[in-house]
Protein backbone atom coordinates (compact mmCIF):
# COMPACT_ATOMS: atom_id res chain seq x y z
CA UNK A 1 0.00 0.00 0.00
CA UNK A 2 1.37 3.47 -0.45
CA UNK A 3 -0.16 7.00 0.48
CA UNK A 4 -0.13 10.01 -1.75
CA UNK A 5 0.27 13.31 -0.28
CA UNK A 6 -1.62 16.79 -0.53
CA UNK A 7 -1.34 20.14 0.27
CA UNK A 8 -5.05 21.28 1.75
CA UNK A 9 -5.28 24.68 0.51
CA UNK A 10 -8.40 25.96 2.67
CA UNK A 11 -6.01 25.34 5.74
CA UNK A 12 -2.51 26.15 4.17
CA UNK A 13 -3.78 28.77 1.88
CA UNK A 14 -4.45 31.06 4.88
CA UNK A 15 -1.03 30.61 6.39
CA UNK A 16 1.30 30.31 3.31
CA UNK A 17 -0.69 32.84 0.82
CA UNK A 18 1.11 33.28 -2.52
CA UNK A 19 3.96 30.79 -1.59
CA UNK A 20 0.96 28.15 -1.21
CA UNK A 21 2.15 26.81 -4.86
CA UNK A 22 5.15 26.06 -3.76
CA UNK A 23 4.67 24.52 -1.16
CA UNK A 24 2.12 21.65 -2.59
CA UNK A 25 4.45 21.08 -4.87
CA UNK A 26 7.43 20.10 -2.31
CA UNK A 27 4.48 18.14 -0.43
CA UNK A 28 3.48 16.11 -3.19
CA UNK A 29 6.96 15.06 -3.42
CA UNK A 30 6.52 13.53 0.07
CA UNK A 31 8.50 10.43 0.20
CA UNK A 32 6.62 7.14 1.62
CA UNK A 33 8.36 7.49 4.58
CA UNK A 34 7.87 11.12 5.51
CA UNK A 35 3.93 10.63 4.79
CA UNK A 36 4.20 7.68 7.15
CA UNK A 37 5.79 9.67 9.65
CA UNK A 38 3.91 12.34 9.37
CA UNK A 39 0.46 9.91 9.81
CA UNK A 40 2.34 8.62 12.99
CA UNK A 41 2.18 12.06 14.61
CA UNK A 42 5.48 13.67 12.98
CA UNK A 43 5.98 17.23 12.03
CA UNK A 44 7.72 18.10 9.13
CA UNK A 45 9.64 21.49 8.57
CA UNK A 46 9.83 22.48 4.67
CA UNK A 47 11.05 25.34 2.70
CA UNK A 48 8.37 27.19 0.47
CA UNK A 49 9.31 30.00 -1.19
CA UNK A 50 12.30 30.91 1.28
CA UNK A 51 10.40 30.54 3.95
CA UNK A 52 10.14 27.63 6.62
CA UNK A 53 6.59 25.78 7.29
CA UNK A 54 5.76 23.27 9.58
CA UNK A 55 3.26 20.24 8.20
CA UNK A 56 1.54 17.79 10.00
CA UNK A 57 -0.66 15.25 8.31
CA UNK A 58 -4.15 17.77 9.46
CA UNK A 59 -2.60 20.16 6.67
CA UNK A 60 -2.84 17.49 4.37
CA UNK A 61 -5.26 15.56 2.48
CA UNK A 62 -3.69 12.23 2.55
CA UNK A 63 -4.67 9.39 0.35
CA UNK A 64 -4.02 5.48 0.38
CA UNK A 65 -3.19 3.90 -2.81
CA UNK A 66 -4.25 0.29 -2.64
CA UNK A 67 -2.13 -2.01 -5.47
CA UNK A 68 -4.34 -4.09 -7.43
CA UNK A 69 -5.83 -7.68 -5.99
CA UNK A 70 -4.52 -6.14 -2.64
CA UNK A 71 -7.26 -5.46 0.01
CA UNK A 72 -6.43 -3.52 2.69
CA UNK A 73 -8.78 -2.45 5.95
CA UNK A 74 -7.47 0.65 8.63
CA UNK A 75 -8.50 1.32 12.38
CA UNK A 76 -6.81 3.61 14.21
CA UNK A 77 -3.14 2.89 13.33
CA UNK A 78 -3.47 -0.52 12.48
CA UNK A 79 -3.40 -1.19 9.01
CA UNK A 80 -4.29 -5.03 7.61
CA UNK A 81 -3.64 -5.62 3.69
CA UNK A 82 -4.98 -8.91 2.07
CA UNK A 83 -3.59 -10.20 -0.92
CA UNK A 84 -6.52 -11.36 -2.86
CA UNK A 85 -5.08 -13.12 -5.94
CA UNK A 86 -5.78 -16.91 -6.39
CA UNK A 87 -2.80 -18.21 -7.92
CA UNK A 88 -2.61 -21.13 -9.35
CA UNK A 89 -1.38 -23.28 -6.28
CA UNK A 90 -4.35 -21.90 -4.51
CA UNK A 91 -6.73 -22.88 -6.92
CA UNK A 92 -5.94 -26.33 -6.79
CA UNK A 93 -5.93 -26.76 -3.46
CA UNK A 94 -9.01 -25.22 -3.60
CA UNK A 95 -10.12 -27.89 -5.96
CA UNK A 96 -9.06 -30.72 -3.84
CA UNK A 97 -10.73 -29.10 -0.47
CA UNK A 98 -13.85 -29.38 -2.54
CA UNK A 99 -13.65 -32.88 -3.58
CA UNK A 100 -12.67 -33.58 -0.20
CA UNK A 101 -16.04 -32.07 1.30
CA UNK A 102 -18.02 -33.63 -1.34
CA UNK A 103 -16.31 -37.22 -0.78
CA UNK A 104 -17.17 -36.74 3.20
CA UNK A 105 -21.08 -35.65 1.85
CA UNK A 106 -20.85 -38.88 -0.50
CA UNK A 107 -19.14 -40.83 2.41
CA UNK A 108 -22.63 -39.97 4.85
CA UNK A 109 -25.59 -40.52 2.13
CA UNK A 110 -24.28 -43.98 1.61
CA UNK A 111 -24.49 -44.73 5.20
CA UNK A 112 -20.57 -45.36 5.88
CA UNK A 113 -19.46 -44.85 9.39
CA UNK A 114 -16.52 -41.60 10.12
CA UNK A 115 -13.84 -44.45 10.77
CA UNK A 116 -14.80 -46.67 7.84
CA UNK A 117 -12.03 -46.82 5.45
CA UNK A 118 -12.53 -46.65 1.49
CA UNK A 119 -11.38 -46.93 -1.64
CA UNK A 120 -11.72 -43.57 -4.62
CA UNK A 121 -12.15 -43.47 -7.79
CA UNK A 122 -11.99 -40.12 -9.36
CA UNK A 123 -11.98 -38.35 -12.93
CA UNK A 124 -11.88 -34.93 -14.40
CA UNK A 125 -10.06 -32.53 -16.35
CA UNK A 126 -6.55 -32.29 -17.10
CA UNK A 127 -6.66 -29.58 -14.08
CA UNK A 128 -7.94 -31.41 -12.11
CA UNK A 129 -6.14 -34.36 -12.39
CA UNK A 130 -3.08 -32.28 -11.91
CA UNK A 131 -4.45 -30.66 -8.55
CA UNK A 132 -5.36 -34.48 -7.07
CA UNK A 133 -1.35 -35.56 -7.85
CA UNK A 134 -0.20 -32.59 -5.76
CA UNK A 135 -2.76 -32.97 -3.14
CA UNK A 136 -3.38 -36.86 -3.32
CA UNK A 137 -1.98 -37.92 0.25
CA UNK A 138 -3.89 -34.69 1.57
CA UNK A 139 -6.80 -36.20 -0.24
CA UNK A 140 -5.79 -39.56 1.03
CA UNK A 141 -5.45 -39.06 4.92
CA UNK A 142 -8.52 -36.90 4.76
CA UNK A 143 -11.28 -39.13 3.60
CA UNK A 144 -9.53 -42.06 4.94
CA UNK A 145 -8.76 -43.66 1.13
CA UNK A 146 -6.63 -46.85 1.11
CA UNK A 147 -6.57 -46.86 -2.25
CA UNK A 148 -7.24 -44.23 -4.90
CA UNK A 149 -7.42 -44.72 -9.02
CA UNK A 150 -7.67 -42.03 -11.62
CA UNK A 151 -10.11 -43.29 -14.52
CA UNK A 152 -13.99 -42.93 -15.32
CA UNK A 153 -16.76 -45.55 -14.71
CA UNK A 154 -20.33 -46.05 -14.67
CA UNK A 155 -22.24 -44.51 -11.63
CA UNK A 156 -19.75 -41.73 -10.59
CA UNK A 157 -21.07 -38.80 -8.54
CA UNK A 158 -20.31 -35.41 -9.84
CA UNK A 159 -18.69 -33.07 -6.89
CA UNK A 160 -18.47 -29.34 -8.05
CA UNK A 161 -15.89 -27.60 -8.02
CA UNK A 162 -15.73 -23.97 -9.38
CA UNK A 163 -16.83 -24.35 -13.00
CA UNK A 164 -15.30 -28.23 -13.39
CA UNK A 165 -16.79 -30.88 -12.09
CA UNK A 166 -14.79 -34.16 -10.07
CA UNK A 167 -16.68 -37.75 -11.47
CA UNK A 168 -16.19 -39.41 -7.81
CA UNK A 169 -16.95 -43.14 -6.98
CA UNK A 170 -16.36 -45.10 -3.48
CA UNK A 171 -16.71 -48.38 -1.56
CA UNK A 172 -16.12 -49.85 1.41
CA UNK A 173 -12.85 -51.11 1.76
Amino acid sequence: MEYQAKANFRLLGKELGKDMKAAAARIEAFSQSEIQGLLEGAVLSIEAAGRSVDITAAKLDIRRIEKAKLRVLNEGTLTVGLDTEVTEELSREGDVRDLVRGVQNLRKETGLEVTDRITLRLFGSDRLREAWEVFADYVAAETLATSMEWGSADGQTPIDTGEEQWLVSLSKV
